[in-house]
């Protein structure tokens, strides 16, 4: 669209002679077409008659202002604009997981606000009042701030009152109510806080299942229940009304123990946990009107359950699988159970120790085999046999090694990468006495 100015400006036109027509028709003419007024003659004298009067018309034409700049929430979840609610979701899930600052501990500034913008995306195109009005008006018609002038009701603009057309001074269609800071109808002009997105984060994942924060890649690590570990997200604020949420109790751990076959090849472990929760009560306020009425006991009973571990290949003693919500409730607090926390240990191996992603075998060697060579056949972790000897003409000193290449556990930072196993020396072990033909003979060959 585009907005037409129109302003006048006069200018009276020299005659060549003062002697004219007692009636001379006084006439103002404009440069749009067939826009011709004619006046009412009188007759006058010729030294007072008015002087012709040209109203010349000057207009203007002017962009659109542009709309202020703001944030592409559609971008920042990286969906297109005709998103549904279902991928939506999908990608606020998939954000907030990699921006989550528990899993950026390097930059946990540039985290945490990204975290935060990718809530406030989700928040607003989630709800179809906020997107409406974003997508029509951007993030300033969220925020407070007056959406861009409307030109077919005037918006305001200077002069815009006196234009044909022009209703003048409101702001169009529902945002008449726009003020100091007001936001449009139904539409709350609250910053989206730290808070809302740790609580946005906690609804989205509160229902269970595995989310794992280990050590390596997709196993992220270690402070993700409560989200208490990183600055600016703590119980403080609240949404909606400024309320203190309740504080998630203390999550609870299980250790699983592994053999190392099953950290080399993954695995699917089901365990069985049992959980304390409310017998009766499924809200806060029905707890409290329990507790008056048993002198302040609830009620609570221990069920079981059956969760699933999935262990993938190479993970390492002390990766964290967290289960949200799957541990006990707190008496009085129902529906805000603990999380689950399953930490991996790992089995001691009757061959091998695990060193990062290789595998250390120990053991004593003779002088005969440290001198002249040996080969060593041990059965390694993926059901293979592996040999192992050193370089002809190799002499293998007490505390030395010998590497054999990608025959260790799979790395999790390399795809279809493995670490080597690796054979170390401990003691080389002596005779305790030789003959003298054999002393002379060594003394030859030494």
């Amino acid at each position: 669209e585009r907005v037409c100015v129109t302003t006048t400006r006069s200018a009276t036109p020299r005659t060549d002679s003062p002697r004219v027509s007692s009636r001379y028709p006084s006439e103002h003419i404009t440069e749009r077409p067939h826009t011709v007024v004619q006046s009412n003659s009188r007759r006058v004298h010729p030294a007072r008659r008015p002087r012709p009067r040209v109203d010349l018309v000057v207009t203007h034409t002017l962009s659109e202002p542009p709309m202020p700049s703001s944030r592409d929430y559609y971008a920042v979840l990286g969906v297109d604009r005709n998103a549904n609610d279902d991928q939506l979701k999908k990608a606020y899930r998939k954000m907030a997981v990699k921006w989550h600052p528990d899993k950026n501990q390097d930059n946990t500034e540039k985290a945490e606000a990204m975290f935060k913008e990718v809530g406030e995306a989700y928040d607003v195109l989630s709800d179809s009042n906020k997107r409406a009005i974003y997508d029509k008006y951007g993030e300033a018609g969220l925020k407070g701030g007056p959406p861009p002038p409307d030109p077919t009701q005037g918006g305001g603009m200077p002069g815009a009152q006196n234009m044909p057309g022009f209703q003048g001074g409101g702001m169009p269609g529902s945002f008449q109510g726009f003020g100091q800071g007001g936001a449009g109808p139904n539409v709350q002009s609250k910053q989206f806080s730290a808070q809302d997105a740790k609580s946005l984060f906690e609804s989205m994942f509160g229902g269970g299942g595995g989310f794992n924060f280990g050590g390596d890649d997709d196993a992220m690590g270690g402070g993700f229940p409560g989200m208490g570990g990183f600055g600016g997200m703590g119980s403080t604020g609240g949404t909606g009304g400024g309320s203190v949420p309740a504080k998630r109790p203390a999550p609870e751990e299980y250790r699983l123990a592994l053999s190392l076959e099953d950290l080399y090849a993954g695995s699917r472990k089901k365990l069985k946990v049992s959980r304390r929760v409310h017998a009766n009560a499924k809200t806060p306020e029905e707890a409290h009107a329990e507790a008056l009425r048993a002198n302040g006991a609830v009620a609570m009973v221990e069920t079981a359950e059956v969760i699933e571990v999935e262990v993938k290949p190479g993970w390492k003693a002390g990766t964290k699988l967290t289960f949200a919500a799957k541990g006990s409730e707190q008496p009085g607090q129902p529906g805000r159970a603990s999380d689950l926390v399953v930490v991996i240990e790992e089995k001691p191996h009757a061959v091998f120790k695990r060193d990062g992603d290789d595998l250390i075998y120990g053991c004593d060697i003779s002088l005969r085999q440290a001198l002249c060579g040996f080969k060593i056949t041990v059965r390694g972790v993926d059901g293979e046999d592996i040999e192992v000897k050193p370089e002809s003409g190799e002499v293998v000193p007490p505390g030395g090694s010998i590497r054999v290449k990608g025959r260790g556990m799979p790395s999790r930072k390399r795809a279809g990468g493995r670490g080597d196993v690796v054979v170390k020396i401990g003691k080389v072990e002596f005779p305790r006495r030789i003959t003298e033909a054999q002393r002379a003979t060594l003394k030859g060959c030494l």
